[in-house]
């Protein structure tokens, strides 16, 4: 896809215009939570991208339906936004927390002890309390 914003990842193509590839955006897990760190890391990463996609889409595709085209408004007025952006960060911040506690407490010589002290140190540090 050839795309007119720049990315400093970008391959230059033809004058004017920028190739971009993007990375894999991971879906959010309903019944897994800990699996959100991944989709807010991958939203993260292809930030730039998904910005370019959306700003190709609302100024180049022609023959959008209407509905779509709101919608992607509304999806890039969100992007731009301090509020959705520490969204991010905190989310990446909270739920790495919260996968590296799952990966731990499933490891196979993980004590009943061992796994009580790690919990209470994700829970004190997500209460800010010192760890």
């Amino acid at each position: 896809m050839k795309i007119e914003s720049f990315n400093e990842s970008s391959n230059h193509g033809e004058e004017g215009e920028v190739e971009v590839s993007a990375g894999r955006i991971v879906d959010m897990c309903e019944t897994q939570w800990t699996i959100r760190h991944s989709s807010y890391e991958s939203i993260n990463e292809n930030y730039s991208w998904l910005c370019a996609l959306m700003d190709y889409s609302l100024n180049v595709e022609k023959g959008m339906q209407q509905e779509l085209r709101a919608r992607i408004l509304g999806c890039s007025k969100q992007f731009s936004m301090f509020e959705y952006l520490f969204g991010v960060y905190i989310g990446i911040n909270i739920y790495s927390m919260a996968e590296g506690l799952s990966v731990a407490l499933q490891e196979k010589k993980v004590s009943v002890l061992n796994g009580v002290h790690l919990s209470r140190r994700v829970l004190k540090t997500l209460q800010c309390e010192h760890v």
